[in-house]
């Protein structure tokens, strides 16, 4: 990984140590240095910051203020604050208020400040990565609510297809009747012709869309390209972890109970990664961003002779009882236009 694409915002209002950690990071990181907290959301409003790191005692705007800004406008932002082993209240405020996922105790010392930026950089990575698998994942199932749509419409027009098909038939019976009495009546006999004529094209277009309905049907019903394999669904869960872990710990604690032994299925880990990440992303989803400390995201996975079993649960308030029965109702959602309903 390049450390230089993840900028590092560094703001202590004294002057030496701004000096040593620019001589020492910069060659390593892309390095922003501000003095204030006000120069800093100054740096934040026009950059691509990544990863903040603060001093906690500074006049006017202290770390944890900065840090609740930050929070506020772009939380996706790391905060670290370095802050002395004496500012325990400071410390508390900092994870109340700023959502700090780091600290760097007084004195430090650059192995320290390199070693945290480090993990915490491949934090802010693996967070950007969850997002984009979330967009991804948002998008497959868009797609899929389309081809739910597309293959009700194609069912109801066939359905109507077959109404008109015997009618055409019974429309040709009649005109080759009419034929045989032509000779009878002259007058028939160009109006026979144009119902032959108009008769014919609606024939024709008819089986196009026939044609047509059968291609559309065909597109749409589920494909069976993708070869079931044998896998491992324990390495599948922890797959589904490294993925979600960053967005769940952002809102509370994350606790999980899965199996050592190797669990073999047959069928697809992409389908089950799939799952079990839109499981997870949902659970996120149902936290109260104000009970951080309270909050918390449980995953066991246990196999039996028989069965894999797994469990996803969170400290939500829970789906009302009124919506269960509408849950894998294509399209419902309680989200507006956020969700999918899928």
């Amino acid at each position: 990984m390049d450390l230089k694409t993840y900028p590092i915002l560094y703001v202590d209002d004294e002057k030496p140590n701004r000096v040593v950690i620019k001589h020492n990071l910069r060659n390593r990181y892309k390095l922003f240095i501000a003095s204030s907290g006000d120069e800093a959301l100054k740096i934040i409003e026009s950059n691509d910051i990544a990863i903040l790191l603060t001093d906690q005692r500074m006049p006017e705007m202290t770390g944890v203020d900065l840090a609740e800004k930050v929070s506020k406008i772009k939380p996706d932002i790391v905060r670290i604050i370095i802050t002395a082993y004496a500012d325990l209240d400071a410390t508390v405020d900092a994870i109340n208020r700023g959502r700090v996922s780091r600290f760097i105790h007084k004195p430090w010392t650059i192995d320290m400040i390199n070693a945290v930026l480090q993990e915490s950089i491949w934090s802010y990575h693996n967070h950007l990565l969850a997002k984009q698998f979330q967009v991804r994942l948002l998008e497959l199932e868009r797609v899929a609510s389309l081809g739910i749509a597309t293959a009700g419409v194609a069912h109801d027009l066939r359905n109507a297809n077959a109404i008109i098909s015997p009618n055409m038939e019974m429309l040709q019976q009649l005109h080759n009747q009419l034929q045989q009495h032509q000779d009878t009546a002259p007058t028939l006999k160009p109006l026979l012709d144009e119902v032959a004529e108009v008769s014919t094209d609606i024939q024709a277009g008819f089986q196009l869309l026939e044609r047509l309905l059968d291609t559309l049907l065909q597109t749409t019903q589920a494909s069976e390209i993708e070869q079931k394999e044998i896998f491992d669904a324990i390495e599948v869960a922890h797959n589904a972890l490294l993925l979600t872990r960053n967005v769940i710990i952002r809102k509370g604690r994350l606790r999980h109970e899965i199996q050592e032994e190797a669990c073999y299925l047959k069928g697809s880990p992409h389908r089950l990664l799939q799952l079990l990440n839109n499981l997870l992303l949902n659970a996120v989803q149902a936290l109260d961003p104000n009970l951080r400390n309270t909050n918390g995201i449980t995953i066991k996975v246990q196999a039996t002779e028989t069965h894999l079993h797994i469990e996803i649960t969170d400290s939500g308030a829970g789906i009302p009882a009124a919506i269960i029965p509408y849950i894998f109702k294509p399209f419902y959602t309680t989200k507006g236009k956020k969700g999918s309903g899928l």
